[in-house]
């Protein structure tokens, strides 16, 4: 059966910005360390934005949400057997360095993909069986058997310049050094400079395939770990654009008190504290649920309001947030109880100076603290001894590999990898993706791994619901998580920049990690 896919994000930036007569300017934005900018081992918040904007994929997410569309792909067959997809490509597509676009670099990005077995491989690894050329722009893929995220997963499938990389290879290492200056894509941007723990640099291509419009931003400076005053201060001189999401509530108040704005976007994923299932005393579940219901559920609420219009935060009643395949209402919100956490805490098999906990918060999100805080005060009312400890991204994240060295809990908020639920739970609670920043949970569970397993090789749209709405009680009956909330994202934003991504989600947005910030679809004024 051949599907037809309609690209249609050119006509939205050209119906987004017809009217626009100025020239772009820089558009100057932040995040947390590190920025990595090689499309084969990117999975972070700052890594996706690079990816965004340098970099292409077979297919995207549509605004405003909805099945996947052709980006670089124009349109593809997919077998009865839903077992092979051939791809037509785009033609007339060029890297930035002028090479042609062809399916020899789709081969080679997924070779060199599968060969480093880093960033967002998981989500090929094992499903797919090969992949060969079977012309200059047609590309074909056979899987193992029917996978139902294979569409939205090639959304994180980047292509890359083979003819450049192979130019570049350094010992055999797939262009990995290349790649630590320099980039590779048919993106809207290129990059000019990199330096993974200060900022990146990236120039507009005013050749991109799909069009750009001229006020979008001539460069982009995504800047790493500035300090809220830091940011505060330069978005009130008119030399920061836009925040991250992790300013404190009250400085992103401040600035929107100050006459600049801020963007409100409700994401697909939510805030954890994640807990180690495998460390004495939370590997006992008993313990978790204590902790799930000393937790101050409406304390923590009142922390996420910025303005009285705009709060940066909404309860949570699992894993899946409303609006995502697999959310059930059915699945009872949990409210702080001391009662019930300490029948819970008494039902533990451990006790007295067993019951000692750390919570983790991270030193670049500095409301964190607080939310550590109002847990350390629940947990020890009911008998624990807990300390609040703060941890630099890079060390947690270097911690979090090993289950001995991840901490009690940590507070961590996930974004959907892909537009589709499995880019979501899987990197957090599938066995075989243990060990990321995304699954410190470290949970280890047959009917766990095979439910996400049946996610992925059921094709039926409403057996996958099913599927979903009993793995989102399962997880809550098992409470590898404290459920803080449903992911929603706050930035300020200097006044004069339009950023409709962000400013309309709804209308205009993406569900995925930091596709929302696609430079060539916001206007910086010169």
């Amino acid at each position: 059966m051949k599907i037809f896919k309609i690209n249609i994000l050119a006509f939205l930036v050209t119906s987004l910005f017809s009217f626009s007569i100025f020239a772009g300017g820089t558009l100057r934005l932040d995040e947390v360390a590190i920025g990595e900018a090689d499309p084969a081992k990117a999975t972070d918040f700052a890594d996706g934005i690079i990816m965004e904007n340098v970099y292409d994929a077979l297919v995207t997410e549509p605004q405003g949400g909805g099945p996947v569309i052709g980006k670089l792909a124009k349109d593809w067959e997919v077998s009865n057997n839903g077992t092979t997809i051939t791809f037509h490509l785009n033609e007339n597509v060029k890297f930035s360095s002028g090479n042609d676009m062809t399916a020899d670099d789709v081969v080679y990005s997924y070779e060199r993909l599968m060969g480093l077995k880093l960033g967002w491989s998981y989500l090929f690894d094992g499903w797919v069986k090969g992949i060969k050329k079977i012309d200059n722009h047609k590309v074909q893929f056979e899987l193992n058997e029917p996978y139902a995220p294979f569409m939205s997963s090639l959304v994180r499938f980047y292509i890359v310049d083979s003819e450049t990389l192979k130019a570049n290879e350094s010992d055999g290492d797939w262009g990995q050094e290349y790649l630590l200056a320099n980039s590779a894509g048919t993106g809207a941007y290129s990059i000019t400079a990199h330096d993974p723990n200060v900022e990146t640099r990236m120039a507009k291509n005013n050749n991109y395939f799909l069009g750009i419009a001229e006020i979008a931003p001539n460069e982009a400076i995504l800047r790493y770990n500035l300090d809220a005053p830091t940011v505060r201060t330069l978005i009130s001189n008119d030399e920061h654009d836009i925040s991250s999401n992790w300013l404190p509530t009250d400085v992103k108040a401040a600035i929107a008190d100050s006459g600049d704005k801020l963007a409100k976007v409700v994401s697909a994923g939510g805030w954890y504290f994640k807990i180690n299932t495998t460390r004495a005393p939370l590997d006992d579940v008993n313990c978790r649920k204590s902790l799930a219901y000393a937790l101050d559920y409406d304390s923590l609420v009142g922390t996420f309001q910025v303005t009285d219009d705009i709060a940066a935060g909404q309860k949570a009643r699992g894993p899946i947030p409303q609006g995502m395949i697999g959310y059930s209402d059915d699945v009872p919100l949990v409210e702080y109880n001391l009662d019930k956490a300490k029948d819970y805490l008494s039902k533990c098999k451990y006790s007295g100076d067993d019951l000692k906990i750390t919570i983790n918060w991270i030193a670049e999100v500095p409301f964190e603290e607080s939310w550590a805080l109002i847990l350390q005060q629940g947990a020890m009312a009911i008998g624990y001894e807990a300390s609040v400890e703060t941890l630099p991204w890079a060390v947690f994240t270097e911690q979090v590999t090993k289950p001995e060295t991840t901490p009690n809990l940590s507070i961590v908020a996930v974004q959907a990898q892909t537009p589709d639920p499995d880019g979501l739970i899987y990197n957090m609670y599938h066995s075989a993706a243990a060990g990321t920043w995304q699954s410190t949970e470290w949970v280890q569970d047959d009917n766990i791994d095979s439910m996400l397993n049946a996610g992925r090789t059921t094709i039926d749209g409403q057996e996958r619901v099913a599927i979903y709405e009993s793995f989102q009680q399962a997880i809550v009956d098992m409470q590898p998580d404290l459920f803080i909330s449903d992911l929603v994202t706050v930035y300020a934003m200097r006044d004069e920049i339009n950023a409709p991504t962000l400013e309309d989600s709804a209308t205009y947005g993406f569900s995925t990690m930091a596709q929302n910030f696609s430079f060539r679809l916001m206007e910086v004024p010169n």
